[in-house]
């Protein structure tokens, strides 16, 4: 009976807390049983119907079906122009390095200011001199020191003694052999040709001079991988002949040098040798 008397007074207050409860599950239920998703990294948000997968939801669950065994290496073709940037850098500095050596003879080659070789050389600051040391007081010992091998000045260019340039005669190819004790380089020409040589083993650098001969076959090359061969170089001249350049990787000696008629369905051939000094 105390029990009934003690909650008598507080049945309004149990009455309206019950209705209020009603109220808000009405309210709950009457929404609809999904809600709007957004995609991460997005400001556009994308309604998804009830038992609809999110387009995020399909790209995520896609990725993890793929098997990483199943994808492919980046392609070849996506490296190949940066390795023939590195590759042309790399030659360009061969080919300069052999009109540097034709200048230090004193040879200036076609459409090239003397100096251009060494402009970058001439244009940075000079150094300010550092403080004279005074020579120490020399040793004496009984060790005889071998005397300096002189080195011998480069000789002129000489004439190869054949007969007067055919007109209208071209270099179509040059063709490399290699044998046991020699390297063989041999030019195709399509006629006669007169030429001059010269061997500068100082330079390691062999130049023809093709008088009245035309440059038809590549002005230039890069021998990376022959053991004695660096590059070549080929420039016009005044004459309307061709100046060649034959870069060696090593000292270097002339063997052999001639010009073959033609024989066996070839052409003339203008032929040297040379092999490691």
């Amino acid at each position: 009976m105390r029990i009934l008397c003690t909650f008598k007074g507080r049945a309004p207050f149990l009455l309206a807390v019950s209705a209020l409860s009603l109220g808000l599950g009405a309210c709950v239920s009457s929404k609809p049983a999904y809600s709007p998703r957004q995609a991460s990294g997005g400001g556009e948000v994308y309604n998804s119907k009830p038992g609809e997968i999110s387009p995020l939801e399909q790209h995520m669950r896609a990725r993890k079906m793929v098997d990483p065994s199943d994808t492919s290496n980046t392609h070849r073709y996506t490296y190949l122009a940066e390795d023939y940037e590195q590759r042309i850098e790399g030659d360009q500095v061969r080919y300069e390095e052999i009109e540097a050596a034709l200048e230090a003879q004193g040879m200036v080659l076609p459409g090239r200011k003397p100096g251009d070789a060494s402009s970058e050389q001439a244009q940075l600051p000079t150094r300010v001199a550092a403080a004279v040391i005074p020579p120490s007081k020399p040793v004496i010992s009984g060790a005889v020191t071998p005397p300096v091998k002189p080195v011998s000045a480069p000789q002129g260019f000489v004439k190869s003694g054949s007969a007067t340039t055919t007109r209208g005669a071209a270099i179509t190819d040059v063709r490399i052999g290699q044998h046991p004790d020699k390297t063989r380089i041999v030019l195709d020409a399509s006629a006669n040709a007169n030429f001059e040589y010269q061997m500068d083993e100082q330079k390691n650098v062999l130049v023809v001079k093709l008088h009245g001969v035309r440059w038809a076959a590549a002005e230039k090359r890069v021998f990376s991988s022959h053991p004695l061969l660096l590059a070549y170089l080929a420039k016009p001249l005044d004459d309307g002949g061709t100046l060649l350049a034959i870069k060696m990787k090593q000292p270097a000696k002339l063997l052999f040098k001639s010009i073959l008629p033609p024989a066996a369905g070839k052409s003339f051939r203008i032929v040297f040798d040379v092999a490691p000094a």
